[in-house]
């Protein structure tokens, strides 16, 4: 079985969980991060933004 390529970044199964890790990534390292529905897993990641 093939991994696909997001297999280790972090994932969430909703765009508001996403977006709270970020939130929370924001408060505690001062990084702004953004989320994103993957188009290989249908699962929400995070990207740096800004």
């Amino acid at each position: 079985m093939t991994q696909l390529p997001c297999s280790e970044k972090l994932a969430f199964d909703t765009k508001k969980q996403a977006d709270a890790a970020a939130v929370v990534a924001e408060l505690q390292r001062n990084v702004k991060l953004k989320s994103y529905k993957c188009n290989h897993c249908s699962l929400w990641h995070l990207a740096s933004g800004s």
